[in-house]
C-alpha cells in the first residue's frame, strides 16, 4: 500500500526535488537554465522577504526558505533531513552573509577560481542529498523555472 500524500507534501517535496537537481549542477548548467536578464522583484519565501535582481540567487533563497520548512514536513528519510538543514542550508545562509556581492556573478572561465570551488561544494552535498531517497516512491509535480516565479514573487519593492 502506497502512503498517501497531502497537497502540501506533494508541493513540499517537489520543490525539494527539484531544487537538489538544480544545484547538483555546475554553475555553467544552473546558468543555462535561467534567464540571464532578471529584472528586480520582491521575493517571499518562508522567513526571507526581500528583493533580489539575479536568478540563481532567487533559486538560492527559494531553496532557503524550502529548507525551512522541512520540519513541518515529515516525508523525508532523517539523512535527507539533516543534510538539508544541517550541511545545505547552512552553507547557503553563510554565502548570504559573506559572499553575496560576488558570488552569484556568471563567470564562463574554464579555470575554476576559490568561488566556483564552493559552488562544487554544493553540487555534491545536493547530488549526496538525492542519493538518501527513494524519489519514486512520492508523487513529484513538473516544475519549471517559471512556476517558482509565479508563486514566490510579486511586483519589486523600491523600499
Amino acid at each position: 500500500m502506497s502512503p498517501q500524500f497531502s497537497r502540501e507534501e506533494i508541493e513540499h517535496i517537489s520543490e525539494i526535488f527539484y531544487l537538489l537537481n538544480f544545484f547538483s549542477q555546475t554553475q555553467l548548467e544552473q546558468w543555462s537554465q535561467v534567464p540571464e536578464s532578471f529584472p528586480p522583484i520582491w521575493v517571499e519565501t518562508g522567513c526571507i522577504h526581500c528583493n533580489v535582481d539575479n536568478s540563481i540567487r532567487f533559486f538560492t533563497y527559494v531553496f532557503i526558505g524550502r529548507i525551512d520548512l522541512i520540519p513541518l514536513f515529515s516525508v523525508l528519510n532523517k539523512k535527507t533531513k539533516n543534510i538539508l538543514h544541517d550541511e545545505i542550508k547552512v552553507l547557503l545562509d553563510y554565502w548570504m552573509t559573506e559572499f553575496y556581492d560576488f558570488i552569484f556573478l556568471k563567470r564562463e572561465e574554464l579555470e575554476l577560481s576559490d568561488i566556483d570551488k564552493i559552488w562544487l561544494i554544493l553540487s555534491r552535498l545536493c547530488k549526496i542529498a538525492l542519493s538518501y531517497e527513494d524519489w519514486k516512491r512520492y508523487p513529484i509535480n513538473e516544475l519549471s523555472f517559471e512556476y517558482f516565479l509565479a508563486k514566490y514573487t510579486h511586483p519589486y519593492d523600491p523600499i
